[in-house]
This record gives structure tokens, sequence and C-alpha cells, in this order.
């Protein structure tokens, strides 16, 4: 007769033979998979975004290795620059511009203090010193503008907004029109234009900025491009004084036909009453956005600004003079 402990599962015992067991995963796509136990490597491939290329600029004496991708913008200069194609000829003949430290783009006119804040404003990496200065912001403007940064012109303009206030009248007009921001303009001309009696000398250049031209080769194209320019700027003002003129005018006699008013915007009483505030500075505003309405849409039409030169890809390997870069 058998005991109850006969008629219980014999307990396991060591096989002689190998048990296989699920291998562990030797990459990403193979975890927690039981397919076999291949050896061979997964195929790779670059990431879409987090895939950066180096390019060297040439500044003055000074070299920039940045990355590429910050400068292949769409609708810049730099995007038709680095799509020009290249043989393998031209490979082993001469290495593609800016690919290394001895074959720099060179960028002609531009200062090294500006385009180093430029950098800061493309590149802006945790923990690097911000751009705050006046002279930075208009470097930063100035260069986003001339190579169609379209976000990056919008920043400084941003910027400067409050900066720009503490500048003199003429030179914030003139910023105005180099880079085209009509609201500077107008500011300005507003500022003028409330002011009793008419500051001239705020809107015409002194004699020592024509002066300064008197040091230079008069047969240099220099000394006749920044001479065109001041006689240009010269005339803008003087046409602008009378339009200025024409402006006050109007607002002293509309101020008088309609007696002491109050503006709920300006938080001020004006009128004949108030021969230093005939008119408040929204009608002012109003006055000049009519009376300079042709400036003004040109400034918003073209924010095209060409100087100094684009940057120019020969396709061949520049000569550095001995000693130099």
């Amino acid at each position: 007769m058998s005991s109850p402990s006969d008629n219980r599962p014999l307990s396991p015992s060591p096989s002689s033979k190998p048990v296989s067991r699920p291998t562990s995963p030797t990459s990403i796509d193979g975890w927690g998979s039981h397919a076999g136990t291949s050896t061979e490597r997964p195929i790779t491939r670059l990431d879409d975004t987090f895939n950066f290329q180096i390019v060297v600029f040439q500044v003055e004496d000074t070299l920039f290795q940045v990355l590429k991708n910050g400068f292949n913008v769409p609708g810049t200069p730099f995007e038709s620059m680095f799509a020009l194609p290249q043989t393998p000829i031209d490979i082993v003949n001469s290495p593609i511009e800016g690919s290394t430290l001895s074959d720099p783009i060179y960028l002609p006119g531009i200062k090294v203090k500006y385009f180093r804040a430029f950098l800061r404003i493309l590149y802006p990496f945790i923990g690097q010193v911000p751009v705050v200065g006046y002279d930075d912001w208009v470097g930063v403007l100035d260069l986003a503008t001339m190579w169609f940064f379209t976000e990056i012109r919008t920043k400084a303009i941003a910027a400067l907004a409050e900066l720009i206030k503490e500048k003199p009248i003429l030179e914030r007009i003139s910023l105005a029109r180099k880079y085209r921001v009509p609201d500077w303009l107008k500011d300005g001309y507003v500022e003028i234009a409330m002011k009793r009696p008419l500051q001239l000398e705020e809107l015409l250049p002194r004699d020592s900025q024509f002066e300064e031209l008197s040091d230079k080769d008069q047969n240099s194209a220099l000394y006749w491009k920044e001479s065109s320019e001041k006689w240009e700027t010269t005339a803008q003002n003087w046409e602008a004084v009378a339009r200025i003129c024409t402006i006050q005018t109007n607002a002293s006699t509309s101020a008088m036909g309609y007696g002491e008013q109050y503006c709920d915007t300006c938080a001020k009483y004006y009128g004949n009453s108030y021969p230093d505030y005939p008119a408040c500075k929204c009608r002012i505003g109003t006055m000049v956005e009519e009376v300079f309405r042709k400036e003004l849409e040109r400034l918003k039409d073209n924010v095209e600004h060409i100087e100094p030169s684009l940057p120019v890809t020969t396709g061949k390997k520049k000569k550095k003079k001995k000693g130099g870069l």
C-alpha cells in the first residue's frame, strides 16, 4: 500500500542540458524582444535637428568659429551662399570657404564688437553675457537689417525702444531713416512739433559734421559718398522743418477756433489759453501721420539696408598676406 507522499510530484532535478534563456537587449530596438541573439549593429542616422556643422568667419583680424545652422536661415544671403554646389575637384583643390580656420568667410566693413553682439543674440547660450548697451544693440540692428534676420531685427528694435529715447532727436531721426523704423521717426517729429518755439538746431546738422570731411581725400569715393549722404540728410531735414512749421500753424489755428479743450488720453488742457500747449500730443501725432504719410509709408515698405557689403563666396581659396590671417 502506497503512502500519500508517494502521490506528490517529484522535485525538479537539474538537467544535464543547458536551459535557453532570453537574451539581454543589446539596443533600444531589441528591448523586451525575444526575437533572437543576433549581434548585428542597428542602423544609425543623424538627428534632423541636432546635427550641427561649423563655419568660420573672419571679421577684421578676428576669427569666429560658430554653428553653421544659426546662419543658414531662409531668406538670408547665407542660405544661398551655403547652397552653392561644389564639385569633387573643387573639394580636393580648394576647401569650402568657412570650413576651416585657414579658409574663413571674410565679412568686410563690419566691426568685431558688433558681430560679437549679434552672435550673442543668435546663439543665446546659458550663462552668456547679455547684450544690454545702446551701441551693441545698434550694431545688432545694423547686421540683422543688412542680412535680413527678421526676428533678430524685431528684437533689436524692441530693445532700443527705451534706450533711444535718451538720445538727441536728430540722432533718433537719423537712425529711424537708416534702419527704416517708422515709429521712431514719428515720435521724433511729434516731439519737435510739440515744442514752442521750434528748435531748428535739433533737426539741422552742425557745421562740424561737414568739417569732418575736409580732412579726407576729396578724390576718394568714400569722401563723395559721405558728403552726398550728409547733404541728402540736410535736405530731408529742411523739408521736415517746413512741414513741422505747417503742423504747428494748423494746430494753433485749430485751437483758436475751438477754445480751451481737454484731452482724456493726454490728461491735459490745451487751446488758445495755453500758448505752450496749443494742441494735445494725440492731435499732433495725427497731424504728423497725415503730413509725413508718404515718408512713413516708405519706411514700412522697404526694410533693406545694403551697407556694408554682403558676404560673398568666391568658391576659390583666398590668398592670405604674409604675416596676416
